[in-house]
């Protein structure tokens, strides 16, 4: 199959054969860079500036009901390399590719940035616990603290890591546990 692209689809699309919900279309189409764009994203290998990209769509839930199955072809919507609508009917993406308007655009850039804002802030909070680990691993032992260095260890444990990912036996696994992305919720077919 090779790399591909991926289509985020919020809200999912649904088959129009058997009504399964699709979240997602893989597509090799716009660069095969294993990217995953969603509506608002530039797409800088896009073959088209602006237009409509015909793609074909393997139904998993139509290949387990009938292997013989044809497959879908599914629109995929450009507007000045902006992903602006992905469909099943070539009518709605047509429509919609001519309805954009700056509060569309605005949309987009307003959730992109928010996105990034989010990664940083999570990057930051990593990056800060982090170095509170570095900083314990080299504090020295307790029992030979003066009474200043107590109070710093006091404040250090009040405002510093959690006894859990101290006392873990690996805690920068425990630290990017706490980090982790949680997963998008799975859709029931």
């Amino acid at each position: 199959m090779g790399m591909f692209d991926t289509i985020r689809l919020d809200p999912p699309l649904k088959c129009p054969v058997c009504s399964t919900a699709v979240a997602e279309v893989q597509t090799h189409d716009f660069g095969d860079t294993l990217a995953v764009y969603r509506l608002g994203s530039v797409m800088t290998m896009s073959p088209v500036l602006t237009g409509i990209v015909k793609e074909t769509y393997y139904c998993e839930a139509c290949r387990k009901i009938d292997a013989s199955r044809e497959t879908v072809p599914i629109y995929i919507g450009v507007w000045h390399s902006v992903l602006v609508s992905v469909s099943f009917s070539f009518g709605e993406v047509e429509r919609r590719l001519t309805a954009v308007d700056r509060l569309d655009l605005i949309a987009w850039l307003n959730e992109s940035q928010r996105q990034a804002n989010e990664w940083e802030r999570r990057f930051h909070r990593l990056r800060h616990e982090v170095q509170l680990d570095a900083e314990h691993l080299q504090a020295p032992p307790e029992e030979s603290l003066t009474d200043e260095d107590s109070r710093r260890v006091a404040l250090r444990r009040l405002w510093g890591l959690p006894e859990e990912v101290l006392k873990s036996p690996d805690p920068l696994a425990a630290l990017l546990k706490r980090h982790e992305v949680p997963a998008a919720p799975e859709l029931v077919h």
